[in-house]
């Protein structure tokens, strides 16, 4: 028997439709330009609907909605993306509740109230922006929702209410705007990476709070999504490029986890950071508190807007500070066991068939190579001393004799170890001066 994709069902909702008109197996949805509110419910429990467009088109500019009513896409389990145009200033109480299927959620500039429990158990929801016109965020808006790992809030926000968090297990990058006059105590309940962290919760809240102080460049990348905040040219000009603006925040990241993390992927940015910063190389592969680098968070990206600039922005990182410093090696047939290792990225049209793991390796080997050209130049230093100091003393220069009794065997050993020891040595370790 051969199976048959379900037919479509179109549905267009004006401003007179009740609760009742809606099929209940509606799978595409226009919500009419002239309709200025979502009624309560109107479509809740349409669990076949796939696809929700605002206004006469897939474009928001003709929209005039205003108001998404109480409950109106709840247990849409289908849905998996959402939109809103720029018209909406309020979404009612448990809007897109249950969710099971919503992975990306665009919420407009201007929005002013969030309601409760409005994103409660989408649970495959991992990446979220709230715009800095929302003042509030009220009881359990983001509860239950396990694989949020990103939450971007910015200057505006004033107040973090009652479990608003709750449950959010895999949240992890967050931080609270120097605008916010209260964070409940309990609006990170049970949020256990943060609280693997920080497992009291005034010192969660002064880290969220402080979390950039220290870290200009970190703060940049974590707002740039924000049209009201971007980072100018004048900026970055400015900005001390060094180790230190560039080090870690309380959470281990690097401003490429930061970018890696955003809901608008900014290869620009990306591009002005690897230009310039001197350790890229090595924030590239470093791995934060959770053991997780900046490619980890853009493969979540890739996963979870296949149209995004994530496969941009992965792929101009690989060639600054992976590809590129291949060059430096010495055998081909090491730089050639690199790129194979990150399967021609250039050349291959699925984005998936790269793995973090197949990049963490690829840094492993440039790392091993470097080592072991370092040791190699060390031991040919070592042992063209010990000849000229026999050609200083008159002596016959016995090539073969030096080699063996100069100590390389003694000396390089430790001297590898110290230079480990020291973050010289491997790529993880910011052998950095053999990139231009």
């Amino acid at each position: 028997m051969s199976s048959q994709q379900p037919q479509a069902v179109r549905f267009r909702y004006l401003p007179d439709t009740l609760k009742a008109q809606v099929p209940k197996h509606v799978t595409h949805a226009i919500i009419d330009s002239s309709v200025t509110f979502v009624d309560k419910e109107a479509f809740s429990r349409k669990r076949k609907l796939l696809e929700v467009i605002f206004g006469s088109s897939s474009s928001e500019q003709n929209s005039n909605l205003l108001t998404i009513g109480y409950d109106a896409f709840s247990n849409c389990r289908l849905l998996s993306r959402l939109h809103l145009p720029t018209t909406v200033i309020e979404i009612r109480d448990d809007a897109f509740a249950n969710g099971k299927s919503l992975v990306e959620v665009k919420l407009p500039h201007g929005l002013k109230w969030i309601g409760e429990r409005t994103f409660a158990d989408c649970t495959s929801l991992k990446l979220i922006q709230i715009p800095s016109t929302v003042e509030e965020l009220g009881f359990r808006i983001f509860v239950n929702c396990r694989n949020l790992v990103s939450v971007e809030l910015t200057e505006g926000l004033l107040v973090i209410g009652e479990k608003v968090f709750e449950h959010c297990t895999s949240l992890r990058n967050v931080a609270v705007p120097s605008t916010v006059e209260v964070v409940e105590a309990n609006a990170f309940l049970n949020c256990l990476k943060l609280e693997q962290r920080f497992p009291y919760t005034d010192e969660l809240h002064e880290a969220l709070r402080h979390r950039f102080d220290d870290c200009p460049l970190h703060r940049i990348c974590y707002e740039q999504a924000f049209p009201q905040v971007n980072a100018t040219a004048m900026e970055l000009d400015d900005m001390q490029w060094s180790t230190e603006t560039a080090s870690l925040d309380c959470f281990g990241m690097t401003p490429l986890h930061m970018l890696s993390l955003s809901t608008v992927p900014n290869v620009q940015l990306l591009k002005d950071l690897l230009q310039q910063l001197p350790n890229r190389t090595q924030l590239a592969c470093t791995k934060d508190r959770w053991n997780q680098s900046p490619y980890d968070y853009l493969f979540l990206e890739l996963d979870t807007n296949k149209t995004s600039g994530a496969r941009e922005l992965m792929e101009h990182m690989i060639e600054v500070t992976l590809l590129h410093p291949t060059q430096s090696l010495g055998l081909d047939r090491w730089r050639r066991d690199i790129w194979n290792r990150v399967d021609f990225f250039q050349t291959n049209n699925e984005a998936n068939t790269l793995t973090a793991d197949r990049i963490h390796t690829a840094y492993e080997k440039l790392s091993h190579y470097w080592q072991l050209e370092i040791y190699s130049l060390l031991e040919l230093a070592i042992w063209e001393s010990t000849m000229d100091e026999q050609r200083r003393q008159g002596e016959v220069v016995d090539r073969q004799g030096c080699r063996i009794q100069c100590g390389v065997q003694v000396i390089l050993p430790h001297v590898m170890a110290f230079l480990k020891d020291q973050d010289w040595l491997v790529v993880g370790f910011g052998i950095e001066t053999k990139v231009d």
